[in-house]
């Protein structure tokens, strides 16, 4: 049995309070090899968990267990510094941070593409919301940490939208069933989003339903529709990092279930505009598909 990556070995400590198989199979659909998966998973739990190892071994062999999706962004050992997609070629990264995984890809989106969705969407904007830490109003408050105007459209509600949507999916290689809607921000100045996380918070009424619809947010994309002239960038404070908007590029940042330590770090918020006005489009990823 090969002993598992460095990377691997701390993210079955973090998880290892679920069952063997669920964790290899989440290993599989992150594209890591059954074989050598399974290897990781058996020696980690030999050594660590045996007694968990013996009771999940016929689910560990059937692998039925429902997965849930991890995270795993590909670099190719050619192309060192650009991600891929079939319809572009390759995409310049401009900064990769390993841990917790932090990405800024340039080209993600075309000019026509980024107006395009800023004409479409001009006339359904509403006040921006956030969610709600209960029950009685479908989740979503407005808030004054987020002062943005927002819309959204639904995956593959129109040809060019699945174009965008099978790109994105293609690139940061994520299963397409599992993004959200496709929402577009427009910030005008003064407009910002306080540091946040994207995750939703289980201990909360409004977190657990959130989540129990498609497990919890593991990834997000934020592409930047234009260039803002002055303010608007995205700030990870505890990373002392921040990104300028660039028009057709996209930060990308993870934070998988149970990688306790990386998600404290994606705190993250966009600072006040302070000329002009900044749109953006996000795709939040999920652990399981969402309808």
């Amino acid at each position: 049995m090969s002993k598992p990556p460095e990377a691997i070995l701390t993210w079955l400590h973090e998880n290892k309070h679920h069952q063997p198989s669920r964790l290899l199979e989440s290993l599989v659909k992150a594209n890591y090899p059954e074989d050598k998966a399974k290897s990781w998973v058996c020696l980690f739990f030999k050594e660590h968990a045996p007694e968990m190892l013996k009771s999940d071994l016929t689910e560990l062999n059937s692998s039925k267990t429902e997965v849930v999706f991890v995270p795993k962004i590909e670099v190719s050992e050619f192309f060192p510094n650009a991600l891929k997609s079939s319809d572009f070629g390759l995409h310049p990264i401009s900064l990769n941070c390993e841990w917790p995984r932090v990405l800024h890809v340039l080209n993600v989106l075309t000019p026509s593409e980024c107006e395009r969705l800023i004409q479409e969407s001009f006339h359904k904007l509403t006040p921006s919301t956030v969610l709600s830490n209960n029950q009685t109003d479908n989740f979503n408050a407005k808030h004054g940490s987020r002062t943005s105007y927002g819309t959204f459209f639904h995956r593959s509600s129109f040809e060019w939208i699945k174009v965008i949507d099978n790109r994105l999916s293609e690139i940061f290689a994520f299963p397409l069933t599992h993004g959200e809607s496709l929402q577009i921000l427009n910030y005008k100045i003064g407009a910002e989003y306080k540091p946040h996380y994207d995750y939703f918070d289980p201990e909360t009424e409004g977190g657990k339903a959130a989540i129990g619809r498609a497990g919890n947010r593991v990834a997000t994309i934020v592409m930047y529709l234009n260039d803002c002239s002055k303010g608007g960038g995205t700030v990870f404070p505890k990373l002392n990092l921040q990104i300028m908007p660039i028009q057709g590029s996209a930060v990308y940042f993870e934070y998988p279930e149970g990688a306790v330590s990386a998600k404290e770090l994606t705190l993250h918020g966009g600072t006040p505009v302070l000329a002009g006005e900044k749109w953006i489009a996000t795709k939040w990823v999920r652990a399981r598909p969402w309808n």
